[in-house]
């Protein structure tokens, strides 16, 4: 096995005829940047390589392109500000001008609980007003909450 370094990029090439990996560190993530068989022809220039992966604590994501990315920070900005859906949540990307596919991109990949969503959100609302059971549901509802994430959100609001 071989390892080349330059900057915060690897590449190692396992013994003839073995896979070729492209290693890249961004913000303490490790990219997986090329896996390449002996099969398959060596990226050339950093253009031709594309990012196809992201390891962290053992799970495998797509990084994403930069409006993908650009998606996602904003995505984790909205949501560090309160609860929303997830339909709440695209209609935010798309209204700051990310793509329709950029934003239900980022939004699939987040990991957010839409019940604890809903959860908190409920409970942000009876903090501050008076609500029926039915009252709060609706208010979800009309907040892109699905019927089950709505009624979860109630139940744990103690409604």
């Amino acid at each position: 096995m071989t390892e080349r370094q330059s900057g915060d990029v690897h590449t190692l090439r396992l013994p003839s005829g073995g896979v070729r990996l492209t290693l890249g560190v961004v913000t303490g993530l490790l990219l997986l940047a090329a896996v390449t068989t002996a099969c398959e022809p060596v990226p050339r220039t950093s253009s031709s390589v594309q990012l196809v992966g992201t390891a962290v604590a053992g799970e495998t994501t797509v990084p994403g392109t930069a409006a993908q990315r650009s998606a996602t920070e904003s995505a984790e900005t909205f949501l560090a500000a309160g609860p929303v859906s997830r339909a709440g949540l695209l209609a935010q990307l798309e209204f700051e001008e990310h793509s329709t596919v950029d934003a239900t991109w980022t939004v699939d990949r987040l990991g957010v609980d839409w019940d604890d969503q809903a959860a908190r959100s409920a409970a942000s609302y009876l903090e501050t007003m008076p609500f029926s059971r039915d009252g709060l549901l609706d208010q979800l509802l009309s907040e892109g909450f699905t019927q089950e994430q709505a009624e979860y959100g109630v139940r744990q609001a103690g409604l």
